[in-house]
């Protein structure tokens, strides 16, 4: 008797002369027929194109909508982001009276009181076009200053106000707020906030801002120090070391990959098996090295602490034999801590000893986890081999599966800068808002100037950026995998 099961909504084309059985059941029609009774239209070709015409359709679409509501949300940051931010700003950076840096800007009209008139900010709409560097008044407060825009940054120290008249004058390059402040600068102390205080430190330009040379020198140094910490240093130089054979591990497990993926097909069970008995090798291997590690360097402790306590011994019988019977010894305190060297407690091979001692436990419980899950799934090698043999034919048949998630990471990382730029340009979208500073002194010299501040309505906006990157990033993880498993499936069924 001959067997067919057709898809839930597609009737059978065979016509049965003894019975009929219809069974509702998973939503499935049955025709058990003899073999003598159908017609050809029973064929299996029919059969598999009734198959591939049963009922399909989406799932999800109610996640699909949200997320394509989000997408547009994203989307309307962005809008938002490029119409209200400034992107050249965050390039070339601004002064604090609302100049941008590099280019030609309008007034900015402000309000003394709700009723007053509106007043021009004071130095704003400048021509910078000339004046592509940010430059800091004060390197010392370099985070809380006044930023001005210059022409180039100074090239060598400037102690007095006669240099930067000078330079101002023959370079055209003014260190003050405005030229005419410059040019000023040397007949009379200029008023708080305009000029640079001194000495004008010589600075380099990075990333459009003007740096101190001196900065730059003491991070360097202090790199340097931290590089030469005795940890950070053993660390970095078995790093340096060993990065030729880490490069060169890595290009050779690049082509057992590459390699074991061509012979799948035909080495699938000695493959499979030897994967299972090299993973369970290297877990005990590793463990039992460390353990190694651990007795080595334990044993060595404890020789070295038996050679100083024979030097210890020996002092103390010779100083005992040379002291007056009448003085006291304080036999109690050398028994007590004779054992005990503090300064052994924090030395470096106590820490080795103890660490490795955390190590080898922790590697022997992730060892004996890795060989329990080892023993648990080599029953199933058997299909383990199987499922390998397949995959090896698919990929045969459609290599550019291999590209698929070299092509997904491109994707993630366009995601990346995309939410990145749009980040950054929503800070320059802030609220402009002015402030006062002062210098502090007795006079009580104060400017006033212009800062873009954080609103609660941008701050959320970065907020839905960061959530749309985690969302959007695990949507294309999704629809690499529902990539490849459809098309393996397509090439299963259809083979």
């Amino acid at each position: 008797m001959v067997m067919k099961r057709y898809p839930k909504g597609s009737a059978p084309s065979c016509t049965c002369d003894y019975f009929v059985f219809l069974s509702l059941q998973a939503g499935t029609k049955m025709c058990c027929a003899l073999a003598c009774c159908c017609v050809g239209d029973a064929s299996d070709e029919n059969y598999e194109n009734l198959l591939h015409k049963g009922r399909r359709s989406c799932t999800d679409c109610s996640f699909l909508i949200l997320f394509l509501i989000f997408c547009g949300g994203l989307g309307s940051i962005a809008w938002y982001a490029v119409d209200n931010g400034d992107p050249y700003r965050i390039v070339f950076g601004s002064d604090s009276f609302g100049n941008t840096c590099g280019r030609n800007n309008g007034p900015i009209w402000i309000r003394s009181n709700k009723s007053g008139s509106r007043e021009q900010f004071e130095f704003s709409g400048q021509n910078m076009t000339e004046r592509r560097f940010m430059f800091p008044l004060n390197a010392s407060r370099a985070l809380d200053t006044i930023w001005a825009c210059v022409r180039s940054c100074p090239e060598d120290t400037v102690t007095t106000y006669e240099g930067i008249k000078k330079l101002a004058i023959e370079q055209n390059n003014s260190l003050c707020v405005d030229y005419d402040s410059a040019i000023d600068a040397a007949k009379h102390k200029p008023r708080f906030g305009v000029c640079p205080r001194l000495p004008v430190l010589r600075s380099t330009d990075l990333m459009n801002r003007c740096i101190p040379e001196d900065l730059i020198a003491f991070g360097k140094d202090l790199l340097r120090k931290v590089a030469d910490m005795d940890w950070i240093r053993s660390y970095l130089h078995d790093l340096i070391d060993a990065s030729p054979y880490l490069l060169q591990m890595c290009l050779v497990a690049l082509v057992l990959a590459l390699l074991s993926v061509a012979l799948l097909r035909f080495f699938a069970a000695a493959i499979v098996y030897f994967v299972y008995l090299a993973v369970a090798v290297l877990a005990i291997g590793f463990s039992g090295s460390v353990w190694y590690a651990f007795w080595k360097v334990y044993k060595k402790s404890i020789q070295s602490d038996q050679d100083a306590l024979k030097d210890t011994d020996i002092t103390i019988t010779t100083t005992t034999t040379m002291r007056p019977k009448s003085e006291p010894q304080h036999l109690t305190t050398a028994v007590l801590f004779k054992d005990i060297d503090f300064e052994a407690m924090i030395n470096f091979e106590n820490t080795t000893t103890v660490t490795l001692l955390a190590m080898a436990l922790g590697a022997t419980i992730i060892s004996v986890f890795i060989v329990a899950v080892v023993w648990c799934v080599l029953p199933r090698g058997k299909k383990m081999i199987r499922l390998f043999k397949g995959a090896s034919r698919a990929l045969s048949a459609m290599p550019c599966l291999l590209l698929q998630p070299l092509i997904n990471a491109a994707l993630i990382l366009t995601v990346a800068i995309y939410t990145l730029s749009v980040v950054l340009v929503l800070f320059t979208a802030g609220d402009m808002v002015s402030r006062r500073v002062s210098n502090g002194n007795e006079r009580g010299d104060s400017i006033l100037i212009i800062e873009t501040n954080m609103t609660r309505t941008t701050k959320l906006m970065m907020f839905y950026q960061f959530v749309g990157f985690i969302w959007v990033s695990e949507f294309l993880m999704a629809c690499q995998r529902l990539f490849i498993a459809g098309a393996v499936s397509m090439y299963y069924f259809d083979v």
